[in-house]
């Protein structure tokens, strides 16, 4: 058997361990639920499978995922934001006594909303069966909508420069060039 540590108290528990077992944990469901700062739900996806593509394009205002993913058998996962990362390398789900159904709470920061976002899940089963580095087919993928404009635009010159005119003139053209950091 396999001693397991429940609730982080000494006395946990001895799960069977089945030498016959050579098959890699892997993702079943994945349940996402995004939130705005005040912890509303904005959006809500699910996927029977390894992957899960999230199509919409999140509003700026998301700035938390609560996910749940379940497994085929009872297993430890962990999560990546990197390709190619090993299960050891991962963020753990910080859940204990390799269970079906794994939850977290991961936050987004402005570098995820720009460039997008995908989580890669590695998960280790009780014999010790684990989803390779290379193994990269347990993901959930999510983009951003543009930042919204918050700052007006930077005039960078005016033409004509440095110019007086007389009282008498009503209108004179002017030309401007501006940055707008949203164009």
């Amino acid at each position: 058997c396999r001693y397991v540590p429940v609730d982080g108290v000494v006395s946990g528990t001895c799960l069977p361990v089945d030498s016959s077992d050579t098959g890699t944990p892997y993702v079943a469901k994945i349940n996402a639920n995004f939130l705005d700062v005040n912890g509303e739900n904005k959006l809500q996806k699910q996927a029977t499978g390894k992957s899960l593509r999230v199509s919409e394009k999140l509003s700026w205002e998301v700035t938390t995922l609560d996910l749940s993913i379940e497994t085929n058998e009872k297993a430890d996962c962990r999560y990546t934001r990197d390709t190619n990362n090993s299960y050891d390398n991962s963020r753990s789900f910080d859940d204990e006594g390799f269970p079906i159904t794994h939850e977290t709470q991961i936050n987004f920061s402005d570098t995820d909303k720009v460039s997008g976002s995908t989580l890669y899940f590695k998960c280790k089963d009780i014999n010790g069966n684990e989803i390779a580095r290379e193994d990269d087919q347990n993901f959930l993928t999510i983009t951003f909508d543009k930042r919204p404009d918050s700052f007006p635009p930077i005039i960078q010159k005016v033409d004509p420069q440095n110019s007086f005119l007389p009282d008498t003139v009503k209108s004179v053209v002017l030309s401007l060039v501006v940055f707008d950091e949203s164009d």
